[in-house]
């Protein structure tokens, strides 16, 4: 189910295997609804029929981590959570700097999946 988005500057927690990290947001974190749809026509090219499948929702979001130990490498196809709630990495990137990290992230949650 999708929300309003979460307002940059907001404390969001990512966690990545035993670990939990603390990422303020630089930007909106947006979640939106995703499917995939295939319509049925009749013979006058009028829709008969729409079949939605792959329900779920998107994640985007960009965020900096305070701290000297952060999450280097993610799995793209793995699993993090964020605020409790576990996402499929679809993308990210990682910039190091002394103490803090960037960390920009795009993650799917199919509503059909379970994941562990």
């Amino acid at each position: 189910m999708s929300t309003a988005p979460i307002q940059k500057g907001t404390t969001v927690f990512l966690g990545y295997g035993s670990y939990t990290y603390d990422v303020i947001l630089t930007d909106d974190m947006t979640v939106s609804p995703i499917a995939d749809v295939s319509t049925i026509n009749d013979e006058m090219n009028a829709t008969t029929t729409v079949i939605v499948y792959n329900p779920g929702e998107h994640l985007d979001m960009s965020g900096v981590i305070k701290g000297t130990v952060v999450p280097t490498i993610l799995l793209v196809g793995g699993t993090v959570s964020i605020n409790a709630v576990t996402w499929r990495v679809e993308k990210y990137d990682i910039k190091l700097a002394r103490t803090e990290a960037k960390l920009t992230l795009a993650a799917i949650k199919e509503a059909s999946m379970t994941y562990t």
